[in-house]
């Protein structure tokens, strides 16, 4: 399962105006699984997600961390 967690690097989605990445995209995980001969079910996709929220959690609070926000004198 971690190894198409690892594959995955490619597929995440960015939002618009820059941050760190915020979801998986699904639509390209299935076909990776598929070729990794990785059962598609329900407890692939709920591990995945499991792993999708921590890495993102992680990279939110790293990114947060190099850009605080600007605050003005006063």
């Amino acid at each position: 399962m971690f190894e198409l967690f690892l594959k995955c690097e490619r597929v995440w989605r960015y939002p618009a105006m820059g941050g760190p990445p915020i979801s998986l995209d699904w639509a390209q995980v299935s076909p990776l699984a598929d070729g990794l001969g990785v059962p598609w079910d329900r407890d692939t996709i709920d591990l995945m997600q499991a792993m999708e929220t921590e890495a993102a959690r992680i990279w939110t609070a790293e990114w947060k961390r190099k850009n605080p926000p600007k605050t003005t004198p006063g």
